[in-house]
């Protein structure tokens, strides 16, 4: 339904405080993304989550579809490094033989301790399965 009012883009409006709002996003959505946002990550992108199908409409380093964050929040050093900062899923990775490659790519080569953060990326990314379909919000209290 609120794809259907504003378009694919309202669903990464959802850092409200830091964020400057489109004209058109109404003050109903504001208010709801911006709840509880004194103390912090607000309420309601605490239990708002992307699934992820076929990677085509989320962003890989700023919309949060693994553990809890945003990449661009939990890795802001390897965001930093990256030719890719409004790269969708869908073009960051392929299908390998076993598993999803990431075609990740830097500015320049990284320092130990940035491969040490880049080897804690993948972790999160372990698992990951490419299913047919458009990816979609999904409320995590609905578990």
């Amino acid at each position: 339904m609120l794809i259907e009012k504003y378009g694919q883009s309202i669903g990464d409006i959802l850092n409200g405080a830091n964020y400057n709002w489109p004209r058109y996003v109404s003050n109903w959505w504001k208010d709801i993304v911006s709840l509880d946002e004194g103390g912090g990550e607000s309420w309601f992108n605490a239990e708002v989550s992307r699934k992820v199908n076929d990677g085509e409409n989320t962003f890989f380093w700023k919309t949060n579809w693994r553990r809890g964050m945003s990449f661009k929040e939990k890795y802001p050093r390897l965001f930093a490094l990256s030719t890719q900062k409004e790269a969708k899923v869908a073009e960051m990775w392929r299908e390998g033989e076993i598993d999803v490659e990431w075609l990740l790519i830097w500015r320049r080569r990284l320092f130990v301790w940035e491969e040490e953060l880049l080897n804690e990326l993948m972790l999160d990314l372990r698992g990951f399965v490419r299913s047919q379909g458009e990816d979609v919000w999904h409320w995590n209290l609905e578990d």
